[in-house]
């Protein structure tokens, strides 16, 4: 039995009556084609009107002119979206505006109660006692009269709240902003612990962002193992966690020795030259971060203090450092300031103890020198010294900063 299907499709049946010029038998059969036939004109009808709207909507959209007396849904949907969208824009502008003066009032609000909840804790710290309520009372009265009778006019700003959290009322001068930095100095609160606290990196401006950095730098072949990549990135990155000077000198200097690692794994020039880039790249990024890391690092008392700053002897430097120093003063960016590097001089010095301090300001004078040069050609060079007499000088050099760290022994991280 042959069950396959003809491919001629003219000898396929279809589905309804097979349409002849014949006249209908019957009265029902006549009905029935009139019915068909109204049937197949309304469909008809309702497609010509969804092409006539579509071609209509798409000259809306491309801006032409559409038919004189056009009322389609496309025209009706866009004029509602217009007057939508102008409606939100005006209540978002009236709304900003509001949360605008609301914001401003908070602000200098919130700023008044911090400067009087500072002072009262300030004067209860004096005072011995545990309200500073009456000591601050009389502090505020006592700088109000003392400002009145020595100036002629006082700041005046608005407060939206004149009520003090401590049970007596303050005049607008006291309330104002700028009075009441005035009268802080006055108070020397600034050298009271609560306006000295130290906020960590990532309090201020967030945690650093690091994924791209380890990404290439691991892609480089040379450091394709990661754990120094790693090391390096984790330093910093704990870094900007703490503001406690003995624990960032530690990762400070497991920072430079990481890095000096990964510039101990190859000899290739542009394996060095990529990661100084990518590193370059990362500290640009997180330049926030980095610098009030380095900030809190370098710039404290005691560094000042503690440092003992001596000039190198010449005569006791190898060939190695005078070329390195040399090779730093023929920097383009670096002509200028041959006597920082004099000062880094310094470390280059053959069985010259560097304490952990002295080390922490040989690091501010190269970050110095590093932020000198203007061009990234000029950092390559800078980097590239440093490098090059390492390498030359790997075991005296691996030997001091072993020394350095023994002292942080105690620190804990």
């Amino acid at each position: 039995m042959d069950l396959t299907f003809s491919e001629d499709t003219s000898t396929n049946r279809r589905r309804g009556r097979k349409r002849d010029s014949n006249e209908p038998s019957s009265h029902k059969q006549m009905l029935s084609r009139e019915a068909q036939r109204k049937w197949r004109d309304k469909r008809q009808n309702h497609i010509d009107t969804l092409e006539k709207q579509v071609v209509e909507e798409i000259k809306l959209i491309r801006g032409d002119v559409v038919s004189p007396g056009y009322e389609g849904p496309a025209e009706k949907c866009l004029n509602f979206n217009c007057a939508m969208q102008l409606a939100r824009a005006e209540f978002a502008d009236a709304k900003c505006v509001q949360l605008e003066e609301k914001v401003l009032s908070l602000t200098k609000e919130i700023d008044g109660f911090k400067t009087l909840f500072g002072t009262a804790l300030y004067a209860s710290a004096i005072a011995g006692t545990h309200s500073g309520r009456k000591a601050v009372a009389e502090i505020v009265l006592e700088s109000h009269r003392s400002r009145e009778e020595n100036t002629t006019e006082t700041a005046k700003e608005d407060s939206s709240s004149s009520s003090s959290p401590f049970g007596f009322d303050f005049e607008s001068s006291v309330n104002s902003v700028a009075s009441m930095d005035e009268w802080m100095d006055e108070a020397s609160l600034q050298s009271s612990p609560l306006a000295t606290t130290i906020r960590t990196a990532v309090e201020l401006y967030g945690p650093v962002r690091d994924q791209v950095a380890r990404y290439c730098l691991k892609s480089i072949p040379a450091f394709k193992d990661g754990k120094l990549v790693d090391a390096l990135f984790n330093s910093i990155c704990s870094l900007t966690r703490t503001v406690d000077r003995n624990r960032m000198k530690k990762l400070y200097i497991k920072y430079i020795n990481a890095w000096n690692d990964l510039m101990d794994v190859t000899s290739s020039v542009d394996d060095r030259n990529q990661a100084i880039e990518i590193t370059l790249a990362f500290h640009d990024l997180n330049r926030k971060q980095i610098d009030h890391v380095l900030s809190v690092l370098f710039d404290s008392p005691e560094t000042v203090s503690r440092r003992v700053l001596r000039r190198a002897s010449f005569s006791k430097l190898n060939p190695e450092a005078i070329k390195a120093i040399d090779g730093l003063k023929a920097i383009p960016s670096l002509k200028s300031v041959g006597n920082i590097i004099d000062d880094l001089c310094l470390e280059f010095e053959e069985n010259y103890q560097l304490t952990a301090e002295e080390l922490i300001h040989k690091l501010k004078l190269v970050r110095m020198l590093q932020s000198m040069c203007v061009t990234f050609e000029d950092r390559k060079k800078f980097h590239a010294e440093f490098i090059n007499f390492r390498a030359s000088n790997k075991e005296a050099s691996d030997k001091l900063m072993a020394e350095v760290m023994k002292e942080l022994d105690s620190v804990t991280l």
